[in-house]
């Protein structure tokens, strides 16, 4: 099997034409099969001597999807549904940011649109450019107005970036940024233990950011419950994100050799 039959095969969807009802189930499946998560970016990092990449080859990708329950962040995560829109025909590209980060430009007969399955966002269907739009689910989302990318949190706009989707970009063109995104102890991901899902089908987001479990639910609310062990963060990636297989023991061991204890109170 090759590596883009087993990419539609680990999301559940049959390989289509391309369009914008096929693009949005392929978003859902992403978003909902994929965790946005930094766990195996620690894994990879910790083996970069040896392999020479931050970014895997989309056949280890696929792969270790399946050996390891893997997703990544937004460089991993964008990169590979890149490579597999084009493998099935969409006219397809890179996206710039202000800031560090990469999106995805979909050309379709509908107009350009903007897909992103890489920034813990519920961008399950295309926002159309330069239009814009909300996705918005659990209290959490993001807007995109007047040429500007906006996380939002019940409401509010918590962060804002420039995109630059007219700009045709290739992977080539990260490898600074991406570089800068594995220095030791600079960046979030490289000093935060993350793993985030989308389960619309549970009416819930859940989220782990160090030994803090977030439960947003579709109402608005949401629950927290901090996590004594590592043992109890396995447990919750297994029971409650149905990840098991993620290697969550070795990325916690990368943070502690680079000084993080991700059972420390946080910063005030």
């Amino acid at each position: 099997m090759n590596w883009t039959a087993a990419y539609l095969q680990h999301l559940g969807l049959p390989a289509e034409a391309p369009g914008f009802a096929a693009l949005e189930r392929l978003c859902t499946a992403h978003l909902t099969r994929n965790a946005f998560e930094n766990i195996t970016k620690l894994y990879y990092f910790k083996r970069y001597e040896q392999t020479g990449w931050f970014i895997p080859p989309i056949d280890v990708f696929v792969e270790k999807m399946q050996s390891l329950d893997a997703g990544g962040t937004c460089f991993t995560h964008n990169t590979s549904f890149h490579r597999l829109l084009t493998a099935l025909g969409y006219d397809a590209w890179l996206v710039g940011f202000n800031e560090n980060h990469m999106g995805i430009a979909v050309d379709l007969p509908e107009g350009l649109h903007y897909v992103d399955v890489g920034v813990g966002a519920p961008v399950f269907s295309p926002i159309p450019l330069p239009a814009g739009g909300e996705r918005v689910s659990c209290g959490v989302g993001v807007r995109i107005q007047d040429g500007k990318f906006q996380h939002l949190a019940k409401g509010n706009v918590t962060l804002e970036w420039e995109m630059y989707p007219e700009k045709k970009l290739s992977f080539a063109d990260f490898a600074d940024i991406i570089e800068k995104q594995n220095t030791p102890g600079q960046t979030f991901f490289m000093k935060t233990l993350r793993c985030q899902l989308w389960q619309p089908e549970q009416g819930r987001s859940i989220s782990l950011v160090n030994n803090t479990l977030t439960l947003r639910f579709e109402d608005g609310s949401d629950r927290q419950e901090k996590l004594a062990s590592l043992q109890e963060i396995k447990q919750v990636l297994a029971e409650e994100f149905r990840l098991p297989l993620l290697p969550v023991e070795e990325a916690a061991e990368v943070l502690a050799r680079l000084g993080i204890d991700i059972f420390a109170p946080p910063e005030t």
